[in-house]
């Protein structure tokens, strides 16, 4: 009984190495009868496929944070506390090696969802097929948008290689919400040492949703081109690799880009009769333009690698454009032939129910990353800054192209058919003035016990600016209840965050206009900021 700690320790490395063998994925050459057999020049015959199942998995700890106002992480929002499981990898993939049929493959994955334990979906599955020109393959089926990561060679997620940090290890396309990382479709790959290329022609909602799932044809959605569309997209990069595609020392220059609703968009999702009674008249006709759903978002991706030994070594920084492309939109209805833009009560009608004011808008957003190891241990980190959407997040926004003064101006003669200056305080400060911006900046510690297994440390941090230029703040007045005291022993329902801040300025003098641009935040807030720490494992098998 003494040596049997003696007899575990010594077989310990025997142990490990077993641990990060490939005997925990199953890889297979095998003679597919569906092709032809391959022969050598001895005639002895050469496997002709090879057929493997591999998987990754993720899991988690994250500490419960609590903002400024003193609010704890709650799950239902996306921001995760305690024990979990990020994403759930388990993949088949099959290749032909040799023969007539060489270059044929497949790829099936099934996720899990990181929300809940009870959800499996299909992730990939899709065939790729060779092409007489060599270098070029065709693929058909649910696949990688090559904006997120091309398939045809180096990627953006390959250089930035830490997709296991969950949320926060999203490549730039992908975290911005420029592209989802999968859809369905049909794409082009070429690749070749210096060049290489992949175009995905593709639904355009990503793999979580049919083409065409949710249409929206409200008048503002279709001023703004939002919803989804019958269209189909067309996603691709293109990258230079000036030093070569192997080699201790890699540069490349990608370009991705994403054109939505190329073609395929439907008349009715622009231009409609929504409603009509043809015993009162009563009648809708939205009048927009196909343009608003054909935005445009590209960019620029600059990588440098290097590896020597137990060294390796990837920087990388890019800029992301997204064009949200809208138009102008006209509701005739059968109250429109009887306005009098010349009279208030005309252009109030007008301006508030039968024309919407719209022009293209513009994002853009920066990022660097770096990571760096020597052996077992390792140093990773990545800092964005972008236009907002006016919320504390990462989803790339765009800056409205109508000025803010024409906006002002229209909201102004939308109120009273004047332009008289009748917007209130409150009004004034939050028009959007198109200055949203947000900041994020994740920072880790790596740990390799082995080229299988690998462990981060460390924290990520979003801050933001909203549409009207001002800091977003909260305060732990937030944290009250619907019903508060008023002052006088009884309970008053209906509390806003602004309830505090105008009882203070009414009871100081102010009028109700002055008191209704004051808000708690003004008074006691910081700035609010969403914040994760986290210790997060990846295992590949």
């Amino acid at each position: 009984m003494k040596k049997r700690p003696e007899i575990l320790w010594r077989n310990l490395p025997i142990s490990l190495l077993l641990f990060s063998t490939p005997l925990l994925a199953n890889e297979t050459a095998w003679n597919d009868p569906k092709f032809a057999v391959a022969k050598d020049q001895d005639g002895a015959i050469i496997p002709n496929s090879v057929f493997k199942i591999e998987g990754t998995l993720w899991a988690a700890y994250e500490r419960t944070d609590h903002n400024p106002a003193g609010i704890p992480d709650d799950n239902s929002t996306g921001k995760y506390t305690g024990f979990r499981f990020g994403r759930t990898y388990l993949t088949a993939r099959g290749d032909v090696k040799e023969g007539e049929h060489k270059g044929w493959g497949f790829r099936v994955t099934l996720d899990s969802d990181p929300k809940t334990t009870k959800t499996t979906f299909l992730k990939f599955a899709y065939v790729t097929a060779p092409l007489p020109l060599k270098g070029l393959s065709l693929r058909i089926g649910q696949q990688h948008t090559p904006s997120t990561d091309a398939q045809s060679g180096r990627s953006a997620e390959s250089f930035w290689g830490h997709r296991y940090l969950d949320e926060d290890g999203r490549t730039p396309w992908d975290e911005f919400r420029l592209a989802s990382s999968t859809d369905l479709g049909v794409s082009l790959l070429y690749k070749q040492k210096y060049f290489h290329g992949q175009v995905l022609l593709a639904n355009g909602e990503g793999f979580s949703k049919t083409n065409a799932q949710s249409i929206s044809t409200s008048p503002s959605a279709i001023a703004s081109g939002s919803g989804d569309s019958h269209g189909l997209d067309l996603y691709g990069n293109m990258a230079i690799m000036p030093l070569g595609s192997d080699g201790p020392l890699i540069l490349a220059i990608s370009f991705p880009f994403r054109l939505h609703n190329v073609v395929g968009v439907e008349r009715d999702e622009y231009e409609r009769t929504s409603s009509m009674d043809l015993t009162t008249g009563a009648f809708e006709y939205v009048k927009g333009e196909r343009r608003a759903k054909q935005d445009v978002s590209y960019g620029t991706e600059v990588d440098l690698e290097f590896k020597s030994g137990a060294f390796r070594f990837t920087v990388g920084g890019g800029a992301a454009v997204r064009i949200d492309r809208r138009s102008n939109v006209l509701i005739i209805d059968e109250n429109i032939s009887t306005l009098d833009l010349n009279t208030a009560a005309g252009a109030q009608s007008f301006f508030g129910n039968n024309y919407i004011r719209a022009a293209d808008s513009k994002g853009l957003a920066r990022y660097v990353f770096g990571h760096v190891r020597y052996g077992w241990i390792g140093f990773v980190g990545r800092y964005a800054i972008g236009t907002g959407s006016g919320s504390l997040n990462d989803t790339l926004g765009t800056s409205n192209g109508v000025s803010a003064e024409e906006r002002q101006f229209l909201d102004d003669l939308g109120d009273d058919g004047i332009a008289n200056g009748s917007l209130t305080l409150a009004d004034l400060r939050s028009l959007d003035r198109g200055q949203a911006q947000f900041h994020k900046i994740v920072l880790a510690v790596e740990f390799f016990p082995n080229e299988r297994f690998r462990i981060a440390v460390g924290f990520s941090q979003i801050t933001a600016i909203g549409n009207n230029g001002e800091e977003i703040r909260t305060t732990a007045l937030d944290r009250l209840p619907d019903e508060v005291l008023d002052g006088t022993g009884t309970y008053e329902s209906g509390y806003t965050p602004n309830y505090l801040a105008n009882q203070i300025a009414l009871s100081n003098g102010a009028d109700a206009i002055t008191a209704a641009a004051v808000k708690d935040t003004d008074l006691f807030g910081k700035q609010d900021r969403r914040r994760q720490i986290f210790i997060r494992t990846q295992y590949m098998f």
